[in-house]
């Protein structure tokens, strides 16, 4: 995924904002990211005492020693800037939160066919197991959890990476040693409860 062009543009109103960052990020975080500037639009609002709604955002996209740039918001008022956040490419998905708290959320992404994570480590793959497990269906907790554990039983160890790779019925869990595959593992979607909606 590329940021085909740099952008550098004035959005009227969060939709107009949402509408350019869906390229970059699932539904459901694009979703997650403006909730979360409209929370600081309040902030910002009553923190400088401004009667009327900050309805203009300018996105500027700075590069970053990473393969992504970071997407930096502005929160425009009278034609000037008066604060701005940072959103950042975390796991080639664009995000408001840092690594760390992206990990302590993060779940199987179910729900989005043709999604791959790939060089996951251990502890990583121990949170995404842990933090899927509501979202399983009543019936199928019990043989899911069991297959889900048996990935930790393997004791890997730490050099492990995995890759997770979501098709259209199954949610294909391999795990790799210095390149070689040492487990694999197909685990059926509709075990998830779709009501359930895996959001982050």
């Amino acid at each position: 995924m590329t940021i085909s062009n740099t952008i550098d543009r004035v959005y009227n109103g969060l939709y107009a904002v949402r509408s350019e960052l869906i390229d970059y990020c699932s539904e459901e975080k694009v979703s997650s990211i403006i909730g979360y500037l409209f929370e600081k639009t309040k902030e910002v609002e009553k923190a400088n005492n401004i009667k009327s709604a900050i309805t203009k955002f300018a996105l500027k996209s700075v590069p970053t020693d990473q393969s992504y740039p970071q997407i930096i918001v502005e929160f425009i008022h009278e034609e000037k800037p008066i604060f701005s956040t940072s959103l950042k490419f975390v796991n080639n998905e664009l995000t408001h939160l840092s690594e760390e708290e992206e990990m302590e959320k993060e779940c199987i992404p179910f729900s989005s066919p043709g999604h791959v994570i790939t060089n996951i480590k251990p502890v990583r793959m121990s949170k995404l197991i842990t933090n899927s497990y509501n979202l399983l269906s009543d019936e199928t907790k019990q043989i899911a959890t069991a297959m889900l554990f048996s990935i930790e039983k393997q004791q890997l160890g730490e050099s492990v990476r995995y890759e997770l790779r979501v098709q259209t019925r199954n949610i294909r869990i391999t795990a790799n040693i210095d390149g070689v595959e040492v487990f694999k593992l197909h685990f059926p979607i509709c075990w998830f409860d779709k009501k359930k909606k895996n959001h982050h």
